[in-house]
This record gives C-alpha cells, sequence and structure tokens, in this order.
C-alpha cells in the first residue's frame, strides 16, 4: 500500500497539472492545437473534451483520496468542480488579449463534464454490482 503523503500526490498531482494545463492554454491569445478543430462547433468539442478530461481528474481524485463510493454526491462535486473552474477560466480568458468569454464555451465545459462523469458512473456502479454479487455467490468459478 502506499505512504498517505505519496498516494494524495499521485492521486491530486495530475489533476493539479492538468487544470495547470488548461490555464496555460487559455493565458495564450492563440491555442496550441486549435487548428485541429476547425469543423463546425469544433471549438466547442475542444472544450467538451477538454473538460470532460478534468472532470475524470477530479472524480479520480476525489474518489480515491476520500475512498467514495459512485453516488450522486460524487457526481454533483465531480461536475460542479469542472464546472466552476471552467466558468473561472472564462473570465479568465476575457483579460487575455485577442480571447474572449464565452457562454457556449462554458455550457460545452459543463456538457463535456456531465458525459465524462455520468459515464464513470454508470462504469463505477456496475462494477461494484458485479463485486458485491461475486462476493455473495459461494460457488466457484469453473
Amino acid at each position: 500500500m502506499m505512504r498517505p503523503v505519496l498516494r494524495q500526490t499521485w492521486l491530486w498531482a495530475p489533476l493539479v497539472l492538468y487544470a495547470g494545463l488548461i490555464w496555460y492554454m487559455s493565458s495564450r491569445s492563440i491555442v496550441p492545437g486549435s487548428s485541429f478543430f476547425t469543423f463546425p462547433f469544433g471549438d466547442k468539442v475542444g472544450h467538451a473534451l477538454m473538460f470532460g478530461v478534468l472532470a475524470a481528474l477530479v472524480w479520480r481524485a476525489l474518489r480515491g483520496s476520500f475512498e467514495l463510493s459512485p453516488s450522486a454526491a460524487l457526481i454533483a462535486t465531480t461536475i460542479l468542480l469542472a464546472v466552476v473552474y471552467g466558468g473561472i477560466d472564462e473570465i479568465h480568458q476575457s483579460y487575455v488579449p485577442g480571447r474572449s468569454s464565452d457562454a457556449w464555451d462554458l455550457a460545452a465545459d459543463a456538457l463535456g463534464a456531465m458525459a465524462i462523469t455520468f459515464s464513470l458512473y454508470f462504469f463505477a456502479a456496475s462494477r461494484e454490482k458485479r463485486l458485491e454479487e461475486k462476493a455473495r455467490d459461494p460457488s466457484p468459478e469453473v
């Protein structure tokens, strides 16, 4: 088993580094890699993907740090943290030359965070259910 400090670092460092990457990219007048999303609504897809990953890292850190089972509270906290960070990021962008704040970007952030969080919930909940059923079934597998 990992020592507590190492375990917490392992759980939270990727989230902090990724949030820093988002902040760095938002600080740029020209976003590196933005030419990849040149199709209609491509920037919204990029926002949804970025904040979906952020939500996954929030979920991982919260669940691992507090040994939480998949629950409505974990879902709500994960989405809330990701969306609040998205809102702060949009405000931050409004002060960057050549960038602007956009409510639709925040909506895309929220959609990405929700999609990934609900996917993680259903995956984790079904996994826990299978493990519980396996623990109750005393018959050996053949």
